[in-house]
């Protein structure tokens, strides 16, 4: 292919596009504002987590006789439990700071 079929080619496709752009289509009614959830709705992440959690209550339910039951969700810092002291930037300088990650492999 030339320059000058690569050129044409280009600019065809361009007023093809505008044209698109700019072609007086009927009115459409803006579909942007009836995009509600239903009540309770949570994301698929969120609820396999809920999910994987009843499987388990149910599990131990029938082993056990189980009457109530609490869940607590709680996120440790672990580099907190190791050094006390650590904060700011302390946390992204870990102990490999300064080393070559293909050096320590």
């Amino acid at each position: 292919m030339s320059s000058k079929t690569i050129h044409y080619n280009l600019e065809s496709r361009r007023a093809i596009r505008r044209s698109r752009r700019n072609r007086k289509t009927r009115y459409r009614k803006p579909r942007f504002d009836n995009r509600t959830r239903a009540e309770g709705w949570l994301p698929p992440s969120l609820k396999s987590w809920v999910y994987n959690i009843e499987t388990w209550v149910n599990r131990l339910c029938r082993f056990c006789n189980i009457q109530a039951i609490s869940m607590e969700l709680v996120r440790f810092d672990m580099q907190k439990i190791q050094n006390p002291e650590i904060s700011g930037v302390a946390y992204q300088q870990g102990e490999f700071m300064g080393y070559e990650v293909r050096e320590y492999l």
